[in-house]
Protein backbone atom coordinates (compact mmCIF):
# COMPACT_ATOMS: atom_id res chain seq x y z
CA UNK A 1 0.00 0.00 0.00
CA UNK A 2 1.38 3.45 -0.73
CA UNK A 3 1.32 6.19 1.86
CA UNK A 4 0.88 9.69 0.98
CA UNK A 5 1.41 12.07 3.64
CA UNK A 6 0.35 15.69 3.63
CA UNK A 7 2.17 18.44 5.93
CA UNK A 8 0.90 21.92 6.99
CA UNK A 9 4.89 23.30 8.32
CA UNK A 10 3.37 25.57 10.37
CA UNK A 11 3.66 25.83 14.50
CA UNK A 12 0.12 24.94 14.34
CA UNK A 13 0.60 22.76 11.59
CA UNK A 14 0.30 19.38 11.30
CA UNK A 15 0.44 15.66 9.43
CA UNK A 16 -2.15 13.89 7.63
CA UNK A 17 -1.83 9.63 6.57
CA UNK A 18 -3.64 8.64 3.80
CA UNK A 19 -3.83 5.27 1.94
CA UNK A 20 -3.86 4.33 -1.16
CA UNK A 21 -6.49 1.74 -0.44
CA UNK A 22 -9.75 2.98 0.24
CA UNK A 23 -9.45 6.55 0.07
CA UNK A 24 -9.60 7.44 4.73
CA UNK A 25 -6.98 9.64 6.52
CA UNK A 26 -5.54 6.60 8.67
CA UNK A 27 -3.49 8.79 11.23
CA UNK A 28 -3.55 12.88 11.81
CA UNK A 29 -0.86 14.47 14.14
CA UNK A 30 0.01 17.60 15.03
CA UNK A 31 3.47 19.74 14.54
CA UNK A 32 5.75 18.75 17.12
CA UNK A 33 6.50 21.55 19.25
CA UNK A 34 8.93 22.69 21.56
CA UNK A 35 8.50 25.74 24.19
CA UNK A 36 12.00 26.79 24.81
CA UNK A 37 13.40 29.78 26.60
CA UNK A 38 15.09 32.60 25.11
CA UNK A 39 18.62 33.09 26.41
CA UNK A 40 18.51 36.30 28.71
CA UNK A 41 14.88 36.58 28.56
CA UNK A 42 11.62 35.52 31.08
CA UNK A 43 9.77 34.54 27.99
CA UNK A 44 9.24 30.83 26.08
CA UNK A 45 8.36 30.30 22.75
CA UNK A 46 7.61 27.81 20.80
CA UNK A 47 10.05 25.90 17.98
CA UNK A 48 9.13 23.13 15.51
CA UNK A 49 10.41 19.29 17.73
CA UNK A 50 12.91 18.14 14.66
CA UNK A 51 13.65 15.18 16.84
CA UNK A 52 10.19 14.64 17.17
CA UNK A 53 9.53 14.68 13.66
CA UNK A 54 10.93 11.12 13.20
CA UNK A 55 8.65 9.54 15.64
CA UNK A 56 5.37 11.01 13.71
CA UNK A 57 6.59 9.57 10.57
CA UNK A 58 7.27 6.39 11.98
CA UNK A 59 4.00 6.02 13.85
CA UNK A 60 1.66 7.99 10.84
CA UNK A 61 3.12 4.99 7.89
CA UNK A 62 2.82 2.11 10.44
CA UNK A 63 -0.95 3.75 11.10
CA UNK A 64 -1.27 3.24 7.58
CA UNK A 65 0.64 0.22 6.95
CA UNK A 66 0.34 -2.01 10.09
CA UNK A 67 3.85 -2.13 10.44
CA UNK A 68 4.09 -3.97 6.25
CA UNK A 69 5.70 -0.69 4.44
CA UNK A 70 5.33 -2.60 1.11
CA UNK A 71 4.60 -0.16 -1.13
CA UNK A 72 5.71 3.92 -1.74
CA UNK A 73 5.93 6.74 0.64
CA UNK A 74 5.39 10.05 -0.73
CA UNK A 75 5.50 13.74 1.33
CA UNK A 76 3.89 16.65 -0.06
CA UNK A 77 4.57 19.79 1.87
CA UNK A 78 3.36 23.19 1.65
CA UNK A 79 5.32 25.54 0.48
CA UNK A 80 5.12 28.61 3.47
CA UNK A 81 4.17 31.94 2.53
CA UNK A 82 5.76 35.19 3.10
CA UNK A 83 2.46 36.83 2.82
CA UNK A 84 -0.64 36.23 3.90
CA UNK A 85 -4.07 38.66 2.80
CA UNK A 86 -1.44 41.03 1.42
CA UNK A 87 0.22 41.37 5.07
CA UNK A 88 4.04 40.13 5.95
CA UNK A 89 4.41 37.22 7.89
CA UNK A 90 6.65 37.88 10.60
CA UNK A 91 10.13 36.98 9.28
CA UNK A 92 10.30 34.77 13.15
CA UNK A 93 7.65 32.98 11.60
CA UNK A 94 8.61 32.49 8.24
CA UNK A 95 11.73 31.36 9.37
CA UNK A 96 10.58 28.53 11.48
CA UNK A 97 8.29 27.33 8.75
CA UNK A 98 11.28 27.50 6.17
CA UNK A 99 13.50 25.66 8.50
CA UNK A 100 10.59 22.89 9.44
CA UNK A 101 9.97 22.56 5.77
CA UNK A 102 14.16 21.56 5.24
CA UNK A 103 14.26 19.56 8.16
CA UNK A 104 11.17 17.59 6.40
CA UNK A 105 12.80 17.64 3.15
CA UNK A 106 15.89 15.90 4.67
CA UNK A 107 14.06 13.74 6.14
CA UNK A 108 11.78 12.24 2.94
CA UNK A 109 14.84 12.15 1.02
CA UNK A 110 17.06 10.68 2.82
CA UNK A 111 14.33 7.93 3.66
CA UNK A 112 13.99 7.63 -0.41
CA UNK A 113 10.34 8.78 -0.15
CA UNK A 114 8.96 10.83 -3.21
CA UNK A 115 8.54 14.44 -1.98
CA UNK A 116 7.02 17.26 -3.41
CA UNK A 117 5.90 21.46 -2.47
CA UNK A 118 3.21 22.72 -3.21
CA UNK A 119 1.92 26.46 -2.47
CA UNK A 120 -1.56 26.54 -1.08
CA UNK A 121 -3.37 28.00 -3.91
CA UNK A 122 -2.28 25.06 -6.10
CA UNK A 123 -3.69 22.37 -3.48
CA UNK A 124 -7.16 24.64 -2.49
CA UNK A 125 -7.65 24.96 -6.14
CA UNK A 126 -7.57 20.58 -6.99
CA UNK A 127 -8.93 19.84 -3.56
CA UNK A 128 -11.25 22.33 -2.55
CA UNK A 129 -12.36 23.18 -5.93
CA UNK A 130 -16.16 24.86 -5.96
CA UNK A 131 -15.74 25.53 -2.35
CA UNK A 132 -15.12 28.28 -0.60
CA UNK A 133 -11.47 28.29 0.82
CA UNK A 134 -11.85 29.71 4.47
CA UNK A 135 -10.47 27.74 7.35
CA UNK A 136 -14.15 26.76 8.77
CA UNK A 137 -14.95 25.42 4.93
CA UNK A 138 -11.59 23.34 4.79
CA UNK A 139 -12.28 22.07 7.98
CA UNK A 140 -15.97 21.01 7.10
CA UNK A 141 -15.03 19.66 3.86
CA UNK A 142 -12.58 17.02 5.63
CA UNK A 143 -14.82 16.14 8.01
CA UNK A 144 -16.98 15.10 5.26
CA UNK A 145 -14.41 13.47 3.11
CA UNK A 146 -12.93 11.88 5.73
CA UNK A 147 -15.66 11.02 8.10
CA UNK A 148 -12.63 9.38 11.05
CA UNK A 149 -10.98 12.62 11.41
CA UNK A 150 -13.96 14.08 13.33
CA UNK A 151 -13.32 13.00 16.51
CA UNK A 152 -9.72 13.49 15.55
CA UNK A 153 -10.01 17.41 15.16
CA UNK A 154 -12.67 17.98 17.51
CA UNK A 155 -10.04 17.03 20.42
CA UNK A 156 -7.90 20.08 19.34
CA UNK A 157 -8.48 24.14 19.21
CA UNK A 158 -9.24 25.62 16.02
CA UNK A 159 -5.98 26.83 15.03
CA UNK A 160 -4.28 23.41 15.45
CA UNK A 161 -7.96 22.02 13.53
CA UNK A 162 -7.12 24.08 10.50
CA UNK A 163 -3.52 22.86 10.57
CA UNK A 164 -4.81 19.36 10.45
CA UNK A 165 -7.56 19.77 8.18
CA UNK A 166 -4.99 21.58 5.89
CA UNK A 167 -2.80 18.34 5.99
CA UNK A 168 -5.55 16.18 5.36
CA UNK A 169 -6.29 18.46 1.92
CA UNK A 170 -2.69 18.27 0.62
CA UNK A 171 -2.27 14.23 1.51
CA UNK A 172 -5.28 14.00 -0.53
CA UNK A 173 -3.41 16.31 -3.13
CA UNK A 174 -0.72 13.97 -3.05
CA UNK A 175 -2.60 11.08 -3.30
CA UNK A 176 -3.97 12.52 -6.67
CA UNK A 177 -1.47 14.28 -8.42
CA UNK A 178 2.41 11.81 -7.07
CA UNK A 179 0.06 8.90 -7.48
CA UNK A 180 0.38 9.72 -11.50
CA UNK A 181 4.00 10.59 -11.84
CA UNK A 182 5.48 9.26 -8.89
CA UNK A 183 8.49 11.66 -9.10
CA UNK A 184 10.55 13.82 -6.45
CA UNK A 185 9.32 17.93 -7.84
CA UNK A 186 11.04 20.19 -5.97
Amino acid sequence: MNVYIGIDPGLSGGFAFLGSGPTTIWHLASMPVIKAKTEGKKTTRRMFDTQAVLKVFDEGIAAVTGGNETGEVHVCVERPPTVIAGKPISPSSVASMFHAVGVLTGIALARGYGFREVVAAAWKALVLKGIDKSKSNTVLYVKQRFPVTVSALEAVNADLRSGLADAACIAEYAARTMALTGEVAL
